[in-house]
């Protein structure tokens, strides 16, 4: 029965890759391209690191929301707590990862696990931030789906706000 959902969502992302190019989408079928390419990046981790189904059918279900719900379906634009559901998300899966990475390295204390996985998914997520800063810059492109950020300054603390 596992295999038969993991199948089946594949079929998705196959299923609209096809519409997709029936239709001349490309940003369809970029997105299909990239689910696909995420799909068997999951596939090859799980091979490595021995992660559960659980896992694996987190990531799965964030890569067709993000690409399919998010990109397709313009939900990063049309339901305002989007990108936060999916920033939330992430930051789960990345900690459940990160928690499969660090059995590796055998008995760790619990509080330093914490510690670990915390500032993993915070660092991981911070990247990402970057990188659609960095996209929005370089390429022109509008990748956080709300505005074109010019400049990336820091806050102080101040009584003004």
């Amino acid at each position: 029965m596992k295999k038969n959902i993991f199948f089946y969502m594949i079929m998705v992302v196959v299923f609209y890759l096809i519409i997709g190019i029936i239709r001349l989408d490309m940003t369809t079928i970029f997105a299909c391209i990239v689910s696909l390419f995420l799909i068997f990046c999951i596939e090859l981790l799980q091979k490595k690191i021995g992660y559960s189904d659980l896992c694996k059918f987190l990531c799965y279900v964030f890569v067709l929301s993000t690409e399919i719900l998010g990109q397709i379906y313009h939900f990063y634009t049309r339901v305002w707590y989007f990108d936060i559901i999916m920033h939330i998300f992430s930051s789960f899966i990345i900690s459940y990862l990160s928690y499969y990475l660090l059995r590796f390295f055998g008995d760790i204390n619990k509080m330093l696990l914490l510690l670990f996985i915390f500032s993993f998914a915070m660092m991981i997520e911070s990247v990402w931030e970057i990188s659609e800063f960095c996209i929005d810059r370089v390429f022109n492109q509008d990748m956080q789906k709300d505005t074109i950020i010019n400049e990336i300054t820091s806050t102080y603390f101040s009584t003004s706000g």
